[in-house]
């Protein structure tokens, strides 16, 4: 089994995830303005300085659903760039979470590769074992 889960973070020194959602139309979750500290960047060590948000473009599913499902997220991501950037994002990068168990292929769609491509951001991709996976999860850490 292998399960995705999708976000792009973005951050910046001056970065308001309130001004990119009202300027974009997206909606931000773990979000804060430059200044702001949340329990959870406090505890990962993160510059409270910088203003910070997470665009969730899949919750825990399949990349093939991440093809079909999150393109008008992706597209909209797209549109946004200049936007986010006119915000005061000066670092953006996509993040995929790879929860799986037993052995595991990660295969990527085409289509996706090609609107990832097009966005011209870095892609990290973290990968954790499904039992640990569950465990972050019971603690509020995901």
């Amino acid at each position: 089994m292998v399960r995705v889960r999708a976000t792009c973070n973005v951050s910046g020194p001056t970065f308001s995830p309130r001004a990119a959602e009202s300027q974009t139309g997206l909606s931000f979750v773990r979000k804060s303005e430059p200044g702001q500290q949340t329990d959870v960047e406090r505890y990962q060590g993160l510059d409270p300085s910088l203003g910070r948000a997470e665009l969730q473009l899949q919750e825990y599913g399949a990349l093939v659903d991440l093809a079909a499902r999150s393109n008008s997220t992706l597209d909209a991501l797209a549109r946004s760039l200049d936007a986010l950037r006119r915000a005061g994002a000066t670092s953006m990068e996509l993040r995929f979470d790879v929860e799986y168990s037993g052995q595991h292929v990660l295969e990527m769609p085409i289509e996706l590769l090609r609107k990832l491509g097009d966005l011209g951001l870095p892609l990290s991709i973290h990968t954790f074992d499904a039992q640990e996976t569950e465990e972050l999860s019971k603690r509020g850490m995901i």
